[in-house]
């Protein structure tokens, strides 16, 4: 495994170009829904391969109980949710975010709000296990 931002960082710089195209091309704060499809068009302009709401299963004790949907998963390495939120990404997307990224075998999460005039990205990676603190707290 890559270690800190090596991972996917072509994968993840082309998507940031994309969303940059979009906001240029269409302003901020729009419904999400507008962002979905302007992204998927160019992606797929961009010949990047991807895949739109992509279900998790949630289980405990072997059992499903529910599932986390995933707006964009970047060829199969990365997955994406697409907010459009004036200010700051809210904490609890990003919690919703890291507990996605954990449930999965994806390393690399990203949140892109499209709420402001300029696109906000925050990257979550995976910790390796000798990365967690002594204490086990992220």
């Amino acid at each position: 495994m890559a270690s800190g931002h090596e991972l996917h960082l072509e994968l993840t710089g082309n998507f940031i170009h994309a969303c940059r195209e979009i906001l240029r091309a269409v302003g901020y704060s729009l419904p999400v829904g507008v962002y979905k499809r302007a992204l998927e068009f160019e992606l797929k302009e961009r010949r990047m391969d991807f895949e739109s709401d992509v279900a998790f299963p949630i289980e405990y004790r072997d059992v499903r109980v529910g599932e986390h949907i995933i707006d964009v998963v970047l060829e199969r390495k990365i997955m994406v949710k697409i907010i459009s939120v004036a200010g700051e990404i809210p904490n609890d997307v990003i919690g919703q975010m890291i507990s996605a990224r954990n449930i999965t075998d994806y390393d690399v999460a990203l949140i892109i709000n499209f709420g402001n005039d300029k696109p906000q990205i925050r990257r979550l990676e995976k910790r390796r296990p000798d990365e967690v603190p002594e204490n086990g707290l992220m």
